[in-house]
C-alpha cells in the first residue's frame, strides 16, 4: 500500500519529548525519535489500536505494578475467561482426586496444573467433552465430608433427598415449590 508523508507540529511540555525519546532505541536525533513514536502510534490507531490516556495508565500501573500491553491484554482476557481465541474454563476437581492427580503429575515430572490440563485435553480428544453434561448440579464431597454428614444426620448412606429434608426442617423452606413459577412447572409436569 502506498504511503504518504505528513509534516506535523506538536507542542510538548518541557521534558516530555526527552521522556518519549528514552523509550525509542534508535540512535536518531530527538526530532526523528519523536517522528518514529508518532508514526508508530498513529499507525497502531489506524489499525484499530487504542491509546490509553495517562490517568488510566496511572490507574493500571497502580493496580498491577506495571504498564505493559501484553500484561494488560492477558489480564483483560482472564477477566472474561479467554486466552487468545481460546475459552478458559475454571475447573475444581473433586477434592478426593487431587492427591491422586498430584501423584500422577509427580511421577511424570509435571506440575499439577500441567497434569490436569493434559487429562482435560485427552478427555476432549476422546470425545468425552462432546457430550451433554451428565449431572452439572452435583455437589462433590470428600470421603470425610460424607462420613460427617452420616454422623450429623444419624443415617447411613445419606442421599441428596436426606440433605434436602434436613435443610427444609431447619429453614422452613420447601424445596422446589418455593415460587409460584416452580409450582406451576411441577403441576404441568405431573399433568402429563
Amino acid at each position: 500500500m502506498p504511503k504518504t508523508k505528513y509534516g506535523i507540529i506538536v507542542q510538548l511540555e518541557d521534558g516530555h519529548a526527552e521522556t518519549i525519546a528514552e523509550n525509542i532505541t534508535s540512535l536518531a536525533p530527538l526530532p526523528d525519535k519523536l517522528g518514529i513514536a508518532a508514526s508508530g502510534l498513529l499507525t497502531d490507531l489506524a489499525k484499530g489500536g487504542i491509546m490509553i490516556p495517562s490517568d488510566y495508565a496511572q490507574r493500571i500501573r497502580a493496580a498491577t505494578g506495571q504498564l505493559d500491553a501484553v500484561d494488560i491484554t492477558e489480564r483483560a482476557e482472564r477477566t472474561v475467561g479467554m486466552k487468545g481465541d481460546a475459552v478458559v474454563v475454571d475447573w475444581t476437581p473433586d477434592p478426593m482426586w487431587v492427591g491422586y492427580l498430584q501423584n500422577l503429575a509427580d511421577n511424570q515430572g509435571l506440575t499439577l496444573r500441567q497434569q490436569v490440563k493434559t487429562v482435560m485435553n485427552h478427555a476432549f480428544e476422546q470425545g468425552w467433552l462432546g457430550q451433554g453434561a451428565p449431572d452439572p448440579f452435583k455437589i462433590l464431597l470428600t470421603k470425610e465430608q460424607y462420613e460427617w454428614l452420616e454422623k450429623a444426620l444419624n443415617k447411613p448412606d445419606v442421599t441428596g433427598a436426606d440433605i434436602i429434608d434436613f435443610v427444609e426442617s431447619k429453614t422452613g423452606l420447601t424445596a422446589f415449590l418455593e415460587t409460584p413459577e416452580a409450582g406451576d412447572l411441577m403441576a404441568e409436569v405431573f399433568k402429563r
